[in-house]
């Protein structure tokens, strides 16, 4: 695997997410030390613009707003995949999702998949 990066959105605007190895004094978005058995924080820094691209929405919201997020973040970045990480689920999502082309999963964990890929990899 070739690597990917990743990127949150909110309210406030969209932002570039990394693990660094120790905790910034300053940063422009949030700041998530390890959990055990993690190395690294997690940083979020705020971007400027949304990114020109992305191909996996991962969506941990309630269902009614799922279709706002398929029209407004999924379509307009270009996405190919929307994952819905549990315990979400939406058969409206499923179906708008299909209807524009997007893959659609749900009922597992990006995170764990992500993991997962990374061990078969080394």
């Amino acid at each position: 695997m070739a690597g990917f990066s990743v990127f949150g959105s909110s309210p406030g605007g969209y932002s570039a997410a990394e693990i660094v190895a120790e905790r910034p004094q300053r940063v422009d978005g949030g700041v998530f030390p390890p959990t055990q058995g993690e190395t690294g924080c997690l940083v979020f820094r705020k971007l400027d613009a949304p990114p020109s691209h992305v191909d996996i929405v991962n969506a941990y919201r309630p269902a009614a707003e799922l279709l706002g997020i398929i029209e407004q973040h999924a379509l307009p970045l270009g996405a190919k995949v929307l994952w819905l990480q549990p315990p979400m689920t939406s058969a409206d999502a499923r179906r708008v999702a299909a209807e524009h082309g997007l893959l659609f999963v749900e009922g597992t964990d990006i995170a764990a998949v992500t993991r997962d890929l990374g061990e078969a990899t080394t």
